[in-house]
């Protein structure tokens, strides 16, 4: 939960969002915020590959085409029409916007009854089926690294680090090469900081909280399904624990709330009707 508070802090005071990186490249020209997501790419690809080549934590899942283009598109629309992705609607809900706490609140519901509820048919019998497990074509998993193993015949451990280090190394050079992104300081603390808590995240789940008795599900920082989660975990108080993904939002929240309210930035805002 501390890295989660910390989140909250660095999002709140960078404006690191998703959905305003984008907005700042074509409205204004700006590659500013969109660089600072790419170095915070670049910092967890190197860092969790890292993990993974240790044999700390196990990164391996099916690739479920389906629902990454039909997720991945409903999220590009959803997060335009709600200001944000769901990071920043819970860093602006932290800082006082009622508006955002509305788009939380219906971004919670819903993905709970997608996760346990009404559309979970939907997702269970349309897009669960659409997942590719290459492992039935031979391959070690479903990483880029083991399809261009399978193509070329190297040695999957050498494919695996060298792929990574270059795709990071790639990132962190595109980034780092604009004069005007060098010099901002919030910047830099926002890619660098997000990308080592969703590494720590990886590490944290993996390692540090796993029990052989009571094992836990790989995870990041991820903020649908966790407040999904969230909205559940009041109405199931008695029955229910505070996992992971929950105390990220509670986190996040506080975090953004604490940094608001010592900076002078808290502000109540409310919809114009």
């Amino acid at each position: 939960m501390g890295g989660a508070f910390l989140f909250g802090i660095v999002a709140h005071k960078t404006h690191f969002c998703t959905m305003g990186a984008i907005s700042d490249w074509i409205n204004m020209g700006s590659l500013r915020r969109l660089r600072a997501w790419l170095l915070a790419m670049a910092v967890a690809l190197l860092v969790s590959q890292l993990f993974q080549a240790t044999g700390w934590i196990d990164l391996s899942t099916n690739f479920g085409i389906g629902g990454h283009i039909v997720g991945g598109f409903l999220f590009g629309v959803s997060m335009t029409l709600g200001g944000g992705s769901g990071q920043r609607t819970l860093v602006r809900a932290g800082g006082g916007n009622l508006k955002s706490l509305v788009v939380l609140l219906v971004l919670g519901l819903t993905a709970y009854i997608t996760l346990r509820g009404l559309l979970a048919g939907v997702r269970i019998e349309v897009f669960d089926p659409l997942s590719i497990d290459l492992s039935e074509y031979g391959l070690a998993d479903e990483s880029l690294a083991s399809v261009l193993v399978a193509v070329t015949g190297l040695a999957s451990e050498s494919v695996a680090k060298g792929l990574a280090v270059i795709i990071g190394l790639a990132l962190l050079i595109y980034t780092l090469k604009d004069k005007d992104f060098r010099t901002s300081g919030d910047a830099i603390v926002s890619g660098l900081v997000v990308g080592l808590l969703v590494a720590g995240a990886w590490l944290v789940t993996g390692v540090v909280g796993n029990d052989d008795f009571d094992p836990v599900r790989l995870e990041t920082l991820t903020f649908i399904a966790p407040v999904g989660n969230m909205l559940n975990y009041p109405m199931t108080w008695t029955g229910s624990t505070i996992g992971f993904g929950i105390a990220v939002v509670f986190g996040v929240l506080a975090g953004s709330l604490a940094y608001a309210v010592t900076s002078g930035n808290f502000r109540i805002e409310t919809f114009s009707s």
